[in-house]
């Protein structure tokens, strides 16, 4: 399994865009790291090895591939997140 995280928000809400490959398929999750976790979660994602996300925060969304055109909206809206996508657009 392959895991890559990154923390796409400009503010402090610790939610980050968390990618995995599971089965030969392409999944996300949009994670809610709870503040006293984000330390560990951030060291379970380098080690690139299986964790249960519930264990650092909430999932706020998980799907196929990528995040669709209006979740990437209503993320941007709600957390900052893919402001860099949009100025590219």
């Amino acid at each position: 399994m392959k895991i890559f995280a990154e923390q796409i928000t400009r503010e402090k809400a610790l939610v980050y865009d968390l990618r995995a490959v599971l089965n030969d398929e392409q999944r996300y999750f949009i994670v809610k790291v709870s503040p006293a976790k984000r330390v560990a979660f951030l060291q379970a994602v380098e080690k690139d090895a299986g964790f249960r996300l519930e264990d650092y925060g909430d999932i706020l969304y998980r799907g196929w591939d990528e995040p669709d055109a209006d979740l990437k909206a209503l993320l941007r809206e709600q957390y900052g997140m893919y402001a860099d996508q949009q100025a590219n657009a």
